[in-house]
């Protein structure tokens, strides 16, 4: 059973967060700002793998950002980390051989969690999909996957407080209201994760980065669409 003065505690938290305001389309440094709360890192760096890539793009968009107009078809790279898109917009931004480069959180991030988040949570800001989910997407639109790496990890909070300050500055994870209807309850389940002590949950992180299709050489023979099979020639 918990008691009333640790509820209230967990309450203020919510509170805090929900007035704060912390969700938003971009992971941010606020993460590292959250007392009891530690992650391990995936094996790449976001910011290093744009930096390569921005060295022989001369034009470069984060989705993060506001999208300008008039912008398809204009950019050399095109970049996303912990948001959402439409591949065949993605597509479209793209010149000829432009690369696509996105970090997104798996869809098992935090799982062992998730379902006691319950009613007394808002939707995720960011949908959740899998890196399978994202790659399809992307070849439908006809980019080519030029690398696909996954990494899984762990979090480790050391109290409720840490777990509720973690979701509510998350996009792509659901986020305890403080007005919400069984909040107690919720926050009452959470809370049995850390009978025996801090909670380790799943960290799931995937990068994905994609090409558009170059421009045609009319000069050189395509022969790809030919069959396999060895062609009869007719003897003169």
């Amino acid at each position: 059973m918990v008691d009333q003065d640790r509820l209230q505690q967990w309450r203020q938290v919510v509170a805090q967060e929900a007035q704060a305001g912390n969700g938003s389309d971009t992971e941010t440094a606020d993460r590292q700002e959250i007392p009891g709360f530690a992650e391990q890192d995936a094996p790449w760096r976001f910011e290093t793998l744009v930096a390569n890539l921005s060295q022989t793009a001369d034009r470069v968009l984060d989705l993060g950002e506001e999208l300008p107009e008039a912008a398809d078809g204009t950019y050399d790279l095109v970049v996303c980390r912990f948001g959402a898109f439409d591949a065949h917009d993605v597509a479209g931004l793209l010149q000829p051989d432009g690369t696509f480069l996105t970090e997104q959180a798996g869809s098992d991030d935090l799982a062992e969690v998730l379902d006691d988040l319950g009613g007394a949570s808002s939707e995720p800001s960011v949908p959740r999909a899998s890196l399978m989910d994202m790659e399809n997407s992307l070849v439908r639109a006809g980019l080519t996957i030029e690398r696909a790496d996954a990494f899984r990890g762990k979090y480790t909070f050391d109290d409720p407080g840490a777990l509720l300050r973690y979701t509510a500055r998350m996009p792509w994870l659901p986020s305890v209201q403080p007005d919400a209807p069984g909040l107690d309850a919720t926050l009452t389940e959470l809370a049995s994760h850390f009978e025996e002590g801090p909670l380790e949950a799943t960290a799931s992180r995937f990068v994905l980065l994609a090409r558009a299709p170059g421009i045609p050489d009319s000069g050189r023979l395509d022969l790809s669409s030919l069959p396999d099979d060895d062609l009869e020639v007719p003897r003169v």
